[in-house]
């Protein structure tokens, strides 16, 4: 039951569709902060996320892989 307890109380978001192409969906984190960093980690863009579904144009960026941390959770994906 403690498990259970500390599973279902951390955040849940989505970070799709992965891979990509010129735009990220998130859903389920508003109020949070994020960041979309190449794979060394360098950042690109940061900000905070204002409403349940944000849409984030990145389109600038070249195909190839990248980190998206929202809050304190790390996604890997795939620009095409």
């Amino acid at each position: 039951p403690a498990l259970a307890k500390q599973i279902t109380d951390q955040p849940v978001h989505r970070v799709f569709p992965n891979p990509f192409k010129d735009h990220l969906q998130i859903e389920g984190a508003s109020g949070e902060p994020y960041a979309i960093m190449d794979y060394t980690g360098k950042v690109l863009m940061t900000g905070f996320l204002e409403s349940e579904r944000e849409t984030l144009s990145i389109s600038g960026l070249a195909p190839g892989l990248y980190i998206a941390r929202i809050g304190s959770t790390s996604h890997t994906l795939i620009k095409e």
